[in-house]
């Protein structure tokens, strides 16, 4: 292990042998910012939940929008995004090694357009950002492979459920929050394989349980109290009455019971919070059957990942955003699907082997969104890779005053 200090906020943090291992991989340098700066950078470049009404620059329709009105930056609809009305690399330009890589960046990252919602294969769910394969979803962020759900965040696998937060292969919940594999729930927190529980907290394989906390294998329980079914309705009723008294009631319950530390399960070797089936993962958080990963925030089926915020699908990444189903990419933001070798690249879908672009699809072998030859690119690449080495640009984040959000 090695020590190293954050060029941004100055404190210092180590660097382990398994990140090392990582870095050489990956070939990249070691960073210059600890882990929090630099998820804290990637993060500038994430807008999940700030809508704007705007006009599409190409065809003039009305469209929701994560990019502001007032932002320098062109944006398509959906549909125009998607067409052959506009081409790509029309905006492609020449690397120009007398300048800094970023600051030609920028400029391309300006004059080409962006998509207005981060979506990917959804079926009937326009209002939906960072969204990916969810039918008829409404106002839900970060989310994937939903059904018929709205007004939620970071919800995975599941269907029919509305105002949740953290909450996968769920049905039929509402207002639950870090929960998992629960039916009919309301208003749960940190619940696993339970069904038709209400305000229930840290509680696991329960059934018919209302304002219990910290039970196992219970039924028709209230307020951590073992009833008849009669007992249970009745209660239930009386509780659903008085609001008031059930709150009071509940405070005092919680009070009492200890609370976990963690909320891992069937975990290996991991250090975090909220991971569920994972092995070897360092510093992580709300991960689902992911392996070999450190600093990674939120993701399902991430393999050799590090420095990641949204990884879902993905293999040997690093230093980057809302990139899922991609593979050995360094430094992207919001490149999705079936994307491979890529650097520095933002809203790059289906792509592969390109460098410093921007709203590519279906391309390779592309530098700032001009089209090589693979042997062109294969030679070009290297040079540009030393001169952003040369000024100290290699190896770090595209910059938040860079980023199209404010």
């Amino acid at each position: 292990m090695q020590n190293s200090q954050c060029t941004k906020c100055k404190n210092t943090f180590p660097i382990f042998e398994e990140d090392l291992a990582f870095y050489k991989k990956m070939n990249v340098p070691t960073p210059t910012h600890c882990p929090k700066c630099r998820e804290a950078r990637r993060l500038a470049w994430r807008n999940e939940w700030k809508f704007y009404k705007r006009t599409c620059d190409l065809t003039g329709e009305k469209i929701i929008s994560y990019i502001s009105p007032e932002s320098k930056q062109r944006v398509y609809s959906l549909n125009a995004w998607f067409s052959d009305k506009w081409e790509r690399r029309a905006t492609g330009r020449d690397y120009d090694f007398s300048r800094p890589f970023f600051e030609q960046f920028k400029e391309l990252l300006t004059a080409t357009p962006h998509i207005p919602l981060l979506m990917g294969d959804c079926e009937n769910s326009l209002y939906t950002n960072y969204s990916w394969k969810n039918k008829n979803c409404y106002m839900i962020s970060a989310s994937d492979f939903n059904q018929d759900s709205y007004y939620s965040a970071y919800l995975e696998q599941s269907r029919d459920c509305a105002d949740c937060l953290w909450v996968s292969n769920a049905e039929l919940c509402y207002e639950c929050t870090d929960c998992e594999k629960c039916y009919d729930c309301d208003f749960c927190q940190t619940c696993k394989n339970c069904q038709t529980c209400e305000h229930c907290t840290e509680c696991s394989r329960c059934a018919d349980c209302f304002g219990c906390i910290n039970l196992r294998d219970k039924k028709f329980c209230v307020l951590n109290k073992q009833l008849t079914r009669e007992e249970y309705e009745s209660k239930k009723a009386y509780f659903l009455k008085n609001r008031g008294e059930l709150e009071a009631r509940l405070k005092e319950l919680r009070d009492r019971e200890p609370v976990m530390a963690i909320h891992n399960s069937s975990c290996e070797n991991c250090a975090g919070d909220t991971l569920i089936n994972c092995k070897r993962c360092f510093l992580c958080f709300d991960l689902i059957d992911s392996i070999d990963c450190r600093y990674v925030t939120y993701g399902l089926k991430a393999k050799d990942c590090t420095d990641m915020n949204g990884a879902s699908h993905c293999e040997l990444m690093y230093e980057s955003v809302a990139s899922p189903e991609c593979y050995n990419c360094r430094f992207c933001s919001a490149c999705w699907v079936k994307s491979s070798n890529l650097d520095y690249c933002h809203l790059c879908r289906a792509c592969t082997n390109c460098f410093g672009c921007v709203s590519l699809y279906r391309n390779s072998y592309c530098i700032l969104n001009k089209q090589y030859t693979k042997e062109e690119y294969e030679s070009l690449l290297p040079k540009i890779i030393e001169h952003m080495k040369s000024n100290g640009e290699w190896g770090e984040f595209f910059s938040d005053e860079v980023s199209p959000f404010s």
